[in-house]
């Protein structure tokens, strides 16, 4: 009497399905597991055992394809997306198991090396996507030689837009964005350049647009507290850090703000 089979492992669920329909039509077929690779041009019987018994990978298309044919039964249109749905399960799966606990800490950075650290918590705890993914995020604005070298903290940008495109290319959100502008401009200074009439003029992504947004709301309360100094709110008045950088970099904001 033939040893009856494991459970299939549900893992990564699809994977799981994906193998139960395998099986299913190994038993529909009526044949061994040795039967069915003396029908295939390539997969082993261990092969084929593994691809019926799920778990956290998929088997590979071509060994699905040579199952399903030598079974001479089921659909393999059907295999076929089942096995597109498992892959794509398990990748996920497996990114998510790559995701750092660590949370990333831009407030807390003053020099560029403590910067370019933040960044790279910011990658980790996106569970490290490839970059074909962050391209695919953040669009032409992130070079893949750029997200190359700041995730193996090799660089840090001195371009405010490969900065945002990054944190873009890492998912974050529109709530999250302002401890990391804070951090760039604290890091960077001012009178570098990196907040010039340019970089508003020509905003056309995402978050170089949310970045403006936050500057010129900041220029506004900056200059709101020059021009009504005795009238000073709390909900006017900016951190004295930013009256400093703006006043040293010479802006009055009412170029700016508009």
């Amino acid at each position: 009497m033939a040893r009856p089979e494991n459970p299939i492992d549900y893992t990564v669920p699809e994977v799981g399905l994906l193998s139960e329909y395998l099986r299913g039509v190994r038993n529909e077929s009526g044949m061994t597991f040795r039967e069915l690779e003396r029908l295939t041009p390539t997969s082993s019987e261990s092969t084929l055992k593994r691809a019926a018994k799920g778990g956290r990978r998929p088997p590979k298309l071509d060994v699905v394809i040579e199952f399903v044919l030598a079974a001479g039964v089921g659909d393999l249109d059907y295999a076929l997306e089942l096995h597109d749905k498992a892959d794509k399960a398990a990748s996920r799966a497996s990114r998510e198991a790559r995701r750092s606990t660590v949370v990333p800490k831009p407030d807390l950075a003053c020099t560029r090396a403590e910067l370019g650290q933040a960044m790279r918590d910011a990658y980790n705890a996106a569970a490290r996507p490839t970059l074909d993914e962050m391209v695919d995020r953040a669009g032409l604005a992130l070079p893949r030689s750029t997200a190359h070298l700041i995730r193996t903290a090799r660089s840090v940008p001195n371009d405010v837009r490969r900065y945002l495109a990054f944190l873009q290319g890492c998912g974050l959100q529109e709530a999250d964005l302002a401890p990391w502008f804070e951090a760039w401009a604290r890091v960077q200074g001012l009178k570098a350049g990196v907040f010039d009439q340019a970089v508003v003029k020509r905003a056309n992504t995402k978050f170089e647009l949310f970045f403006v947004r936050w500057f010129r709301s900041l220029i506004d309360a900056y200059t709101r507290s020059l021009m009504e100094p005795r009238r000073r709110t709390d909900r006017l008045e900016p951190p004295k850090v930013w009256v400093e950088l703006l006043g040293d970099a010479g802006f009055d904001g009412l170029d700016v703000a508009a």
